[in-house]
């Protein structure tokens, strides 16, 4: 009689964590599809008149839900899990290096329960220091791993611009990356993703100190800092994930990687620059209310958008 081998205590915990995020990742990837296209600036329908919440007259984009509804009617319900796979196999190879990285560098500094107040500025220093050593390695090594994966997935979901599809299957993404731009194409956009993930490693932990040590009295509401921090930092470093996105489809031989969809980017400087520029920046990180905000023209009680035909229209 056959007796099943249950799961040691040790490893079945990560796994039914790693499950919960995978399931919830897949239900959650249309609306991050959608939102890497927003991120590289393709909008399948124009701006119209609208109002903002101090009733200014601006031009509304369509929200995450119009955009969906327009990615579902051109590829179907499974279109829009295009690119999951790549998202999918990248958190099992971040679960295993992070565990392989915590047995080669252990992490004796975890500071969730760390009575910060009760430490003087020279030892809150150092002890902060360590963390931020370790966790910065860390955060560079998952990228520099992962980033294939990550050029993949979002060159894959990026086909939608042009109607390509020559990314579509298992082994034909990598084919093809390597035959547009050889072994360093995996690793496109590498750089601005691994300075954004450090900074947001730095700004979090650095937050966090700050405010148990100087702001806040109470224990429970010093458990809710590091989340607070967390999303404050999101937000400010935000650009860079933009901008790694941007540059992975650049020159990538996919219809959305040149003009008139992109510019020819000459770096990852050159990208940040125009995108600020352009006050692009930030596209993508609302998905309910969103604006153009690309050069615009204001007549009467009316924007309109300026481009060959806004004139034109201002003049009937």
């Amino acid at each position: 009689m056959s007796s099943s081998c249950p799961v040691p205590s040790s490893l079945s915990e990560p796994l039914t964590a790693l499950a919960l995020k995978a399931a919830s990742t897949a239900v959650l990837h249309p609306v991050e599809y959608a939102k890497t296209l927003m991120q590289l600036g393709y909008e399948p329908l124009p701006p119209l008149p609208a109002r903002t919440l101090l009733n200014r007259p601006a031009l509304a984009l369509p929200n995450v839900f119009r955009y969906l509804g327009v990615m579902k009617r051109r590829e179907g319900v499974l279109g829009l899990y295009t690119g999951l796979t790549p998202r999918l196999v990248n958190m099992g190879v971040v679960t295993y290096v992070s565990e392989a990285f915590a047995a080669w560098w252990p992490d004796s500094e975890k500071s969730d329960n760390v009575d910060w107040s009760a430490l003087s500025d020279e030892e809150a220093r150092d002890r902060l220091l360590r963390q931020l050593k370790r966790d910065s390695c860390l955060k560079v090594a998952l990228v520099f791993v992962t980033q294939p994966l990550q050029v993949v997935a979002v060159r894959t979901m990026a086909q939608f611009i042009g109607g390509e599809t020559t990314y579509n299957g298992i082994l034909a993404p990598f084919k093809e990356i390597f035959n547009e731009n050889g072994l360093f194409g995996f690793w496109s956009g590498f750089l601005p993703r691994a300075m954004g993930e450090v900074l947001l490693v730095c700004m979090t932990s650095g937050l966090t100190v700050a405010l148990n040590r100087h702001l806040l009295d109470d224990k429970n509401m010093m458990q809710y800092s590091s989340h607070f921090a967390g999303f404050i930092a999101s937000s400010l470093v935000y650009p860079f994930t933009v901008v790694s996105n941007c540059m992975i489809v650049s020159r990538s031989g996919l219809i959305a990687g040149y003009p008139p969809h992109m510019p020819f980017y000459s770096s990852a400087t050159d990208c940040y620059r125009h995108l600020k520029a352009q006050n692009q920046l930030k596209r993508g990180s609302s998905l309910l209310f969103r604006y153009y905000t690309g050069p615009q023209v204001v007549y009467g009680d009316r924007v309109m958008p300026v481009n060959d035909n806004a004139f034109k229209v201002a003049q009937q």
